[in-house]
């Protein structure tokens, strides 16, 4: 008898489903598509001598971009403000006719605006939302668009002033990925709402606010066929409107559990939790709907029960999807009750989710579920206008998913659902993949009062000294010269071996063997190959590079110092016997030729690239990309056994320093290093051509095309005497004050005082010969001419009519020596120190009394230096950017002959 009653139970429930699935109401309809793509619905309800007006734009906040966001709600308010030929409030026209249901809202997808008015004032509506669909931009000023703007910043500030208001920005921000239509909020931000001007505002009402992207529904006491004549009348001779984008879904499903804290004005603590779920329109998010009201839609939900309830930890609770076009999301939320705390409340969400997804819905929750959707659903239809009816309803599915009796399938979908349709939902997107958002009241922090006098800057004291241990010396057998810094803050050892032969050692014709080899020293040896030496690397815990630079190769070693000894091994297999080969030596450099390409991209490095050959002429060994890179014709020239003669030939112990800085002793260190480096024999070294060089007086600009550059960099190189120059401490504070500083006279000329630039440098590019002393700055392409003019000022009136002050020098000299006490506080910034000494054979004490020396500089001798080694007539000028744009600006500067150059520094005839 009961098994007869259970199946009797089954079947008549069965039955109901079958009869609620095919007793949804109908809202019959009638579609037109004009001739300008809008597209009309209207449907008849004579009940009461009202009608319906819903417009719907198929734009909102992820048609935006960021830089750009707040743009669809902006325009929600300005659509109210008038048009062309109304041009006062909407709502002076609307609510003295009776208007009701009157309004307009933005979300992620759509813009809408809406109303109820009695038939007889149907065309007052049309012609006013079709006056401000057809002929608003006129009517919009600057006046309207800074009142509007303000009105919806305050929106902002009191959405945010809400309790809990920041934190659902914060879940967009932090659920959907940087760049996804759906990360940044609908009200935008405060910095792109001040930054909208009134050409952006038009721009985007004539990119979506056309016929073709809208559409119109009209319901109630009203005639099809009339409502046709009476549209097309009003609204057949707005534009269409440019093609509008559509986007797919995109779902960015997360893994794991992302999780952030924020405080706020709150009277108590909540948590949130936040899943990305499919879309509108998809079963999922049908299903998913009805499981987050059965955990937590209302009194009778699972969470309400056991939290509020049961257990009387949370105050509130709530569960809920939110239904966008592309994207959904399921939301948690529950507020502590005092006495309790957020990990307890999450604890019994988590236990509750758990247990629902283990088990599903029982089938008296998903009846219950049901009824209530299908009540609410024909609650909402008993009216023809506002949220939830019939209008919003046949908009709803017509704008998303072109189907205006969607809500028919859902309706089904709903009246269908089975326990297990509900689960198996539930499990695909709500086990994984969640970001937990705690939100605690803030502190109540208070300040006291203030004894600080603040109407002047407190001094300064003198600095400590630097702390740079004076390094201990040794030279082994072979004549390798040893350099250590003792340091036991941690016990590590990192190796430095210095090799003379850099850039400046590449043979001639074949530029970038230095920069290869480099790459290729740890790509194989003759007892390991690359994959060997990263495991054996990986478990010894040590860090291997080999890097070049103009004047030297640097192999570098970090290990603990209980790995030194089979760390040394790989290290010396590396340093001495690489085996170069052939196979991983054609990847590397097709690597080597896709840096060459992102160099001549980046206007910079391109500079960096072409302005060598100008300055120091044919057959000098620094004439060749300072990047190192070499040529594209050069490194497809390399072969392997030029790699190998690099190696033989520059890799001498007896012209080499190894600096080591760590927990060892020299006794330890020097040991240890004979024992490892015993192979590597002495010997004599080519030599290179790195000799002085006289730039000769320049009556020229180069120019390199790079068509639709953004900006124009300017650059003016010379050379200068090398780096262990006699000079050089009085030239670094003249390049700290005329370029070298944020403060310098460049920067703030170009960037903080004309705005033309993000910045405005000069450098020393270090060299034991000559070296290449270079102003440079990135400006706007139609202030390059103006920039040039800016920067010749500044750099011929430093050397003539306008020295450098006291002031200037006094500062530079304050940013050289104060920098000093924590310059050093790492073994490898001290590992760097000394690799300096080595490569640029500065005094062994050049850091120990380098803040003395630099104290004892004196301002002539600061200007002076300046104009020994820089002469405006021999800089080399170089422009890279938009020939089409600046070419003539720069003829007008009469600084000589404009010489085209392309992305090789080849000459090109000018009429190309």
């Amino acid at each position: 008898m009961i098994r007869r009653l259970v199946l009797f139970t089954v079947a008549l429930t069965l039955v109901l489903s079958c009869v609620q699935a095919a007793d949804v109401p109908d809202i019959a309809y009638k579609k037109y598509v004009l001739s300008n793509g809008l597209t009309l619905l209207v449907h008849e309800d004579h009940k009461a001598p009202i009608v319906a007006v819903n417009v719907w734009y198929h734009v909102g906040s992820k048609n935006e971009r960021l830089g750009k966001t707040g743009f669809a709600h902006l325009f929600e308010h300005l659509m109210f403000n008038g048009s062309e030929h109304f041009n006062d409030d909407y709502f002076k026209a609307v609510e003295p006719i009776g208007a009701t249901d009157l309004n307009g809202t933005t979300n992620n997808d759509r813009t809408n605006y809406f109303q109820n008015v009695p038939v007889s004032a149907l065309d007052r509506i049309l012609w006013l939302e079709s006056d401000r669909m057809g002929h608003l931009v006129g009517a919009i000023d600057q006046a309207r668009l800074d009142e509007q703007r303000g009105v919806v910043q305050n929106e902002k500030r009191q959405g945010e002033n809400q309790p809990y208001g920041k934190a659902y920005e914060l879940l967009e921000e932090t659920t959907f990925p940087p760049g996804h239509p759906y990360s940044w909020s609908v009200i935008g931000s405060m910095e792109d709402l001040n930054a909208a001007s009134l050409d952006d505002v038009k721009h985007w009402f004539q990119s979506y606010y056309g016929a073709a992207n809208a559409t119109l529904v009209i319901a109630g006491d009203v005639s099809a066929d009339d409502v046709k004549q009476r549209v097309e009348r009003f609204f057949g001779d707005i534009p269409p409107g440019p093609p509008v984008t559509a986007y797919q879904a995109w779902v960015p499903k997360m893994v794991g559990e992302r999780r952030e804290t924020m405080q706020d004005f709150v009277p108590q603590a909540r948590v949130f939790k936040a899943w990305n779920v499919p879309q509108y329109g998809s079963a999922d998010l049908t299903y998913l709907d009805l499981a987050l009201k059965m955990l937590g839609g209302d009194k009778t939900s699972r969470f309400y029960k056991r939290l509020v309830y049961r257990d009387r930890i949370a105050s509130e609770v709530s569960a809920q999807a939110d239904e966008r076009e592309i994207a959904g999301m399921a939301i948690v939320d529950a507020t502590v009750q005092r006495g309790s705390d957020l990990k307890t409340v999450e604890r019994a969400l988590n236990e509750e989710l758990h247990r629902f997804l283990t088990t599903g819905p029982t089938q008296e929750e998903l009846d219950r579920v049901k009824t209530q959707e299908r009540t609410a659903f024909v609650k909402g239809i008993e009216r023809i206008g506002g949220f939830g009816g019939k209008s919003d309803i046949l908009a709803t599915g017509q704008v998303f998913l072109g189907d205006p009796s969607f809500y028919k399938k859902e309706q089904e979908r709903i009246a269908n659902a089975t326990t297990k349709d509900i689960l198996d939902a539930a499990k695909r997107w709500l086990s994984d993949g969640v970001f937990v958002l705690e939100v605690t009241p803030r502190a109540d922090y208070h300040a006291h009062e203030s004894t600080v006098d603040r109407s002047k800057l407190p001094d300064v004291a003198q600095p400590p000294a630097a702390p740079l241990p004076a390094p201990q010396h040794a030279t082994l057998p072979n004549g390798l010269h040893v350099v250590l810094s003792q340091r036991s803050a941690v016990p590590m050892v990192r190796l430095s071996t210095v090799i003379d032969g850099g850039f400046a050692a590449d043979p001639v014709g074949k530029p970038g063997v230095a920069g290869l080899a480099a790459k290729m020293l740890d790509e194989g040896t003759q007892s390991r190959n690359a994959l060997q030496i990263a495991d054996e690397l990986a478990s010894l815990g040590a860090d291997l590079n080999v890097s070049s630079t103009l004047d030297a190769t640097r192999v570098t070693l970090s290990v603990l110092h209980e790995k030194l000894d089979p760390a040394l091994a790989l290290y010396t297999d590396v340093l001495l016997k690489p085996s170069f080969p052939a196979e991983d030596l054609k990847r590397v450099k097709q690597l080597t030729l896709a840096q060459i390409q992102q160099e001549k991209a980046q206007p910079f490095s391109m500079g960096l690239r072409l302005l060598p050959p100008l300055l120091y002429g044919e057959g000098h060994a620094y004439a060749q990309p300072l990047t190192g890179s070499g040529t594209e014709q050069s490194i497809a020239a390399i072969s392997r056994e030029d790699l190998i003669a690099f190696h033989r030939n520059w890799f001498k112990p007896n012209h080499a320093t190894l600096i080591a800085v760590g927990d060892i002793s020299l006794a330890e260190l020097t040991s240890k290093l004979e024992r490892a480096l015993a192979s590597w024999r002495p010997g004599d070294e080519p030599t290179k051509n790195i000799a002085a060089v006289t730039v000769p007086s320049q009556k020229r600009i180069y120019l390199v095309d790079k068509p639709g550059a953004e900006q124009s960099i300017v650059l003016a190189g010379t050379l200068i005497p090398p780096k262990a120059d006699a000079g050089d401490l009085s030239f670094q504070l003249f390049n700290d004050a005329i370029g070298g500083a944020f403060v310098s006279r460049l920067n703030m000329n170009l960037r903080e005082d004309k705005h033309w630039s993000y910045g405005a440098s000069s450098v020393a590019v270090d060299a034991r010969g000559p070296r290449i002393w270079v102003a440079y700055a990135p400006v706007q392409t139609d202030k390059t001419k103006q920039s040039i003019e800016e920067m010749f000022k500044e750099l011929s009136g430093v050397l003539t009519s306008h020295p450098l002050k006291d002031t200037e020098i006094a500062d530079a000299k304050d940013r050289k020596i104060k920098t000093l006490a924590g310059r050093w506080e790492t073994a490898n910034a001290v590992r760097d120190a000394l690799t300096q000494i080595a490569t640029f054979n500065l005094s062994v004490d050049y850091y120990a009394t380098y803040a003395d020396k630099m104290r004892a500089v004196t301002d002539s001798s600061v200007n002076a230096t300046g104009r020994k080694y820089l002469d405006i007539d021999k800089f080399v000028w170089m422009v890279i950017g938009d020939r089409a744009k600046i070419e003539a600006d720069i003829k007008a500067l009469n600084m000589g002959d404009v010489v085209l150059l392309d992305t090789n520094g080849k000459p090109i005839a000018a009429g190309r």
